[in-house]
């Protein structure tokens, strides 16, 4: 339900008039990794580092206990994920080199209910401009 929410937010963006979303997409068969909901620009968009983006994907995860933190170390968990083998850094390692190799072209999020501890390393490293 979460992704779905998030979907149907960015979804509705192809109807602003000066919008320049092409597609949105709910699990995107064509990526393997932040696929959860992807956001395509018919004209890429140009992000806080004053580069263009084609597409932001986004990894949505909703937590029902509000107990926890993210913190760096989660990041490299794959049970953060409710995975085995893969944590989320590996799968947006792997993102990357597919939809950014340069580094530019793309943006990964990460959605979620949980906040970042603000006593963590990880806090230090998020844009307030971009997120």
């Amino acid at each position: 339900d979460y992704q779905a929410v998030w979907f149907w937010i960015q979804a509705s963006r192809l109807f602003q008039p000066s919008s320049r979303v092409s597609k949105v997409v709910f699990e995107d068969q064509h990526c393997k990794s932040f696929d959860d909901v992807v956001v395509y620009y018919h004209q890429a968009v140009i992000d806080e580092r004053n580069s263009p983006c084609e597409a932001d994907y986004y990894q949505v995860k909703f937590h029902v206990d509000h107990s926890n933190v993210i913190g760096w170390e989660a990041l490299m968990e794959p049970s953060f994920i409710n995975a085995e083998n893969v944590s989320l850094l590996q799968r947006l390692q792997s993102a990357q080199k597919q939809y950014a190799p340069t580094g530019y072209g793309a943006r990964f999020y990460l959605i979620t209910n949980w906040f970042i501890d603000p006593k963590d390393k990880l806090a230090q490293l998020i844009s307030n401009q971009g997120g």
